[in-house]
């Protein structure tokens, strides 16, 4: 059996490689949750929540070698909740990652599927409400019209 580890550096983080998880001090694999700090304006940041979705490996045009962790990112705002998808490299200088211990978890992931549910209902409702305010002007723009 053909040995398929390497060693690799992702922000200054050196990572051994094998098929689909990453080895360091700490161990990462597909489906992980981690903690994301994401730097925002000059010298502020703010941690988000987020899961380890696949590992990539390449190798640059002058041959060094590029490794890539994509992350999907669960940001909690006012607004409510939105999901990003980013790739986290060598050259990455706008986030950080780390594992989420059980107890660092803002937001249970079981949670995260409720509050989309209630922001769903909540534009069902506007549809809704919509759809109402549309067949009253129709209605009226008839009757207009005769």
């Amino acid at each position: 059996m053909e040995n398929s580890t390497r060693i690799i550096e992702i922000s200054g983080v050196k990572m051994m490689i094998d098929e689909r998880t990453a080895t360091t001090i700490d161990h990462y694999k597909v489906g992980q949750k981690i903690k994301v700090l994401l730097k925002e304006y000059q010298n502020s940041a703010k941690v988000c929540q987020g899961i380890i979705t696949d590992f990539f490996y390449s190798e640059r045009s002058d041959g060094t070698p590029l490794g890539a962790i994509q992350v999907l990112i669960v940001e909690d705002s006012y607004s409510g909740i939105d999901l990003k998808f980013k790739v986290y490299t060598n050259e990455t200088n706008d986030m950080s990652i780390a594992p989420l211990n059980d107890y660092e978890a803002k937001i249970p992931m079981t949670g995260i599927v409720e509050i989309f549910d209630r922001e769903i209902e909540s534009l069902k409702e506007k549809i809704r409400v919509l759809e109402v305010k549309k067949s009253a002007y129709l209605d009226l723009f008839e009757n207009l019209t005769k």
